[in-house]
């Protein structure tokens, strides 16, 4: 009796089975996002505009090196969840932060929200005097700060009545353009701390 070696690499080529095409595909999206939750740096090219219905923002006082946990921290006790997506920068000692739940991004994993531009020192800010409108499929949100206190305000909903409320305001205007601004990818705090259980 004797051994055959197929040597016909056609022949003895596995077809991908439905089953281990969507392995595949969830397999290299989790390497994705493990990637950048790990300072790997988030490709952010093939990321959309989307505006979460639930979006908060506000402020804490900046700690030097504390930053990512303290904001984390802000944004799940606003968001009344640990799992949450945000994004913050820091100016004139303060941290500036944008999160919505994670749930939010069920349906748009790969999505930046470009309000977040107009946070101070990204690429859409000019000055906190200045009101920073976005508008996407009949919703509209602003970003301000009040003159007064310094706070900075979030609004959202449907943009016919949230729209003739924010230019009611005595303030300048800075339409947030989603293709044009530069893309500030969401971090989220929360997959960190799972892939190291």
């Amino acid at each position: 009796m004797t051994d055959t070696v197929n040597t016909n690499p056609e022949s003895t080529a596995k077809i991908p089975s439905k089953a281990d095409k969507a392995f595949n595909e969830i397999r290299d999206r989790v390497g994705r996002v493990a990637h950048a939750a790990t300072g790997g740096g988030l490709r952010t090219d093939n990321l959309v505009p989307y505006l979460p219905a639930d979006i908060i923002g506000g402020s804490i006082p900046h700690v030097l090196g504390m930053e990512d946990e303290a904001v984390w921290n802000a944004a799940s006790q606003a968001c009344g969840t640990e799992k949450v997506h945000y994004c913050y920068t820091v100016d004139n000692k303060r941290c500036w932060y944008l999160a919505a739940p994670s749930t939010t991004f069920a349906s748009n994993p790969d999505s930046w929200c470009p309000l977040a531009a107009a946070l101070p020192g990204n690429s859409e800010f000019w000055d906190k005097e200045t009101v920073y409108i976005y508008e996407q499929e009949g919703i509209a949100s602003a970003l301000r700060w009040d003159p007064e206190t310094n706070r900075m305000q979030v609004f959202i909903g449907p943009a016919r009545t949230i729209l003739p409320r924010i230019q009611s305001m005595d303030a300048n205007f800075v339409t947030i353009n989603g293709e044009a601004a530069k893309v500030v990818p969401w971090q989220q705090r929360a997959l960190k701390s799972e892939q190291l259980s």
